[in-house]
């Protein structure tokens, strides 16, 4: 006699199986192995969503150069870019067909990324370094400082010396524009061995903002920086893109400070001209944070009044706020929550934006930020790495609709994850949930843009069944959970899909 066994999916209503019987023919067993995997189809990331005959015809080619590179992955002594470490696979993925496509592909927006860590650190060396007045010296750590002067203090701990100088002084120029460029980045030739575990590239990652803030405080290598950003994200098909930022005090040569009221307005004005050069960008929006680090309640708190004075100031630019740092060795967001409900208990509007459950720690305090994330509201989630190790907040952000912002090339480099495939959005684009693709800090790892977070999430956490449907999918989440009113999101949404359609049609075309 056949049971029945039901699958309760979170967003499909209840799925019937029959399992089979004794003397069940081929053909029925066929039929309900079909309608299993048919109903786990549909569950996926872009289950639902309807391509065109065009879309049909690109998707065969794409799913084509897809399931090649991953039988080539698959074969004895294959490389599967997904499952090596980035420093090794970038090579690998820059040849791959998918990624070229991705990479001129309309992806939406880029909601997860950190100021000074969105830009390619060649131009940085590039722009900065070749700057007259910028001095360089190597602290007692060896880390090497950077700083703008007209004439340089004295200092016995730190001899500052023109980088111009240093390089003519150089054998090879080249070679030590190089090295600069690894002084500022997590590079190695042996990342696994260089960075066994978290808390190691932790430590080097932390420590680069001490080299990159001296280059990119200075005001006027910043506003071109910022212009830069918006570049790089234009060119790799992005249509819109929120950055995070600690808003650190800026300088120029004669001795003036900037505080963080001019440096958000800085970054609005830089997006207007950029959106003025290039009409068919959405432009920035902003999310200030706090440092989980280096602060107790009492700055929390002071810095959540700051940002809600500066989204008066600048209402529609500064769009929320978040907490940042290493989750593992900083604050937990209940530490803070008094200075966190403060604004709810005072009627104020100001949307977070937290990062959450950047750990592998299970039940740890850190690892209970994602159930504080959602019971204070947040919009997005950040990272949110342990979500699956909680079955209420899985149910929740259904709920309440939230995303989770998933930056999967950051989660490999910082050490939570080695092999994408075993990543813990797989399950969330498995069963559908709400996600986002960011890319965190690509500068730091040699990464510009959004792309290459798209090819590994589409080939390492979307299996063999993602294709096509799903990166429209992701394209419209990205607007969708944006912090964009509804009116610009409509804006956006408009563009996007003019974009996509042009991209669709000529894709269609040359195959």
């Amino acid at each position: 006699m056949d049971s029945v066994v039901f699958f309760l999916f979170p967003l499909l209503s209840l799925v019937v199986v029959w399992t089979m019987g004794l003397g069940t023919s081929r053909d029925d067993y066929l039929r309900q192995r079909g309608s299993l995997v048919g109903a786990e189809r549909v569950q996926r990331t872009g289950g639902t969503v309807a391509l065109s005959d065009d879309e049909r015809k690109v998707n065969d080619s794409l799913m084509g150069w897809k399931l090649k590179e991953m039988a080539t992955g698959q074969a004895p002594n294959g490389t599967f870019p997904p499952a090596v470490h980035f420093f090794t696979a970038k090579r690998l993925i820059d040849q791959s067909l998918v990624f070229k496509f991705i990479k001129k592909m309309p992806k939406g927006a880029a909601l997860h990324g950190h100021d000074f860590a969105l830009g390619d650190m060649h131009w940085v060396v590039k722009q900065a370094t070749y700057d007259s007045n910028c001095y360089m010296c190597f602290d007692k750590s060896n880390l090497p400082l950077f700083h703008f002067f007209k004439v340089p203090p004295s200092d016995k701990d730190c001899q500052w010396t023109p980088v111009t100088e240093l390089r003519a002084q150089s054998h090879d120029p080249v070679k030590f524009d190089e090295e600069l460029y690894r002084n500022i980045t997590l590079l190695v030739d042996d990342p696994d061995v260089t960075y066994p575990d978290g808390d190691s590239a932790w430590k080097r990652f932390q420590s680069l903002f001490g080299s990159v803030d001296g280059l990119l405080l200075y005001l006027p290598i910043l506003k071109k920086f910022v212009y830069e950003v918006l570049r790089e994200h234009y060119e790799d098909n992005v249509q819109y893109l929120e950055m995070r930022g600690l808003l650190k005090q800026t300088y120029d040569l004669e001795g003036r400070v900037y505080d963080r009221e001019f440096i958000v307005g800085l970054y609005q004005n830089i997006s207007n001209l950029f959106v003025k050069d290039h009409p068919d960008f959405v432009g920035l929006r902003f999310i200030p944070t706090s440092s989980r680090s280096t602060v107790n309640e009492s700055s929390i708190l002071n810095d959540i009044l700051e940002v809600v004075e500066l989204r008066k100031k600048l209402p529609g630019f500064v769009v929320g706020y978040d907490i940042v740092g290493q989750e593992d060795r900083g604050g937990s967001l209940l530490s803070y929550i008094d200075a966190l409900l403060y604004p709810s208990q005072k009627g104020i509007s100001l949307p977070y934006f937290f990062h959450a459950g950047e750990t592998n720690f299970e039940d740890s305090s850190v690892d209970l930020n994602i159930l504080d994330a959602i019971l204070l509201n947040t919009s997005r989630i950040g990272h949110g790495f342990a979500i699956t190790k909680h079955p209420g907040a899985l149910k929740m952000i259904l709920e309440k609709d939230i995303a989770i912002e998933i930056c999967p090339i950051s989660n490999q480099v910082l050490r939570l994850v080695r092999d994408l495939r075993n990543h813990p959005a797989a399950d969330l684009m498995a069963n559908g949930y709400p996600i986002t693709i960011g890319a965190d800090d690509p500068g730091l790892w040699g990464a510009t843009g959004l792309s290459y977070d798209f090819y590994e999430a589409f080939m390492g956490l979307g299996g063999m069944w993602a294709d096509l449907a799903t990166l429209k999918q992701l394209a419209i989440n990205s607007i969708k959970y944006s912090g964009l009113s509804y009116k610009d999101k409509t804006f956006a949404f408009d563009l996007w899909q003019k974009k996509w359609n042009t991209f669709i049609h000529e894709v269609a075309m040359e195959i």
